[in-house]
């Protein structure tokens, strides 16, 4: 499905952009964002900084089923994005930055 419904913040349209042109897709693979609920050391404490959120990842193409969504954020800035909401037509959603430094991401309904 192709989503033109969201718009971006300018916060984290900088840090998408910066992590789109660092992106190294492993092949067969998309530039694609996914909920992170935790990102751990070794010892299983929470990496200093880490907010959860959506976060760019390379995601095998075959693996892209009909859950996913096609998101056109803004001019040259396609991701594809497995929300973790049912995704409506006739909302609008609002992706911003949680943290630059982890580059996660909100993803919810804008406020009415």
């Amino acid at each position: 499905m192709l989503a033109t419904n969201i718009v971006i913040t300018d916060a984290a349209r900088r840090v998408l952009e910066r992590s789109k042109s660092n992106f190294k897709p492993a092949p067969g693979s998309v530039f694609a964002i996914c909920y992170e609920s935790a990102f751990t050391n070794r010892d299983g404490t929470t990496v200093e900084g880490f907010v959860p959120g959506y976060a760019v990842v390379s995601w095998p193409n075959d693996h892209i089923g009909p859950g996913w969504l096609l998101v056109l954020l803004a001019p040259g800035i396609e991701i594809y994005l497995m929300p973790r909401f049912e995704w409506l037509a006739t909302e609008t959603y609002v992706m911003d930055l949680l943290s630059a430094q982890h580059a996660t991401f909100s993803i919810g309904p804008a406020e009415r």
